[in-house]
């Protein structure tokens, strides 16, 4: 949440969607520029990275600028066709050594 919050006060974004997501989507959220993402987290379980890219692509009528994916990474992507939009994969630490199939990787580690 940290992290969005900063991309929120510095890139200044017109719409930004966080979604809460394991095997669907469980909640999504929009912030508009000049607010602050307070998290009503929702879901919990398994892991599919699908519905994010199916969400945007049966929701989201403007250009897409980007995906931010903050993740373990332990979950199948392997049937998801790279989006026309970039994808930087956020992965935690303690999450999978494993890169995913398209997009950039930001691997976060522990301070």
């Amino acid at each position: 949440v940290a992290e969005v919050n900063a991309i929120l006060a510095q890139c200044q974004p017109e719409t930004l969607y966080q979604m809460w997501i394991d095997a669907e989507v469980a909640n999504v959220q929009e912030v508009h520029a000049g607010e602050t993402l307070v998290p009503k987290p929702a879901g919990g379980g398994g892991t599919s990275f699908r519905p994010a890219f199916d969400w945007i692509e049966e929701h989201v009528t403007d250009d897409v600028s980007c995906l931010l994916y903050f993740t373990d990474g332990y979950g199948d992507w392997h049937n998801i066709d790279p989006p026309s939009y970039p994808v930087i994969w956020f992965i935690v630490a303690g999450g999978t050594d494993e890169d995913p199939p398209f997009g950039r990787v930001i691997r976060m580690r522990q301070v």
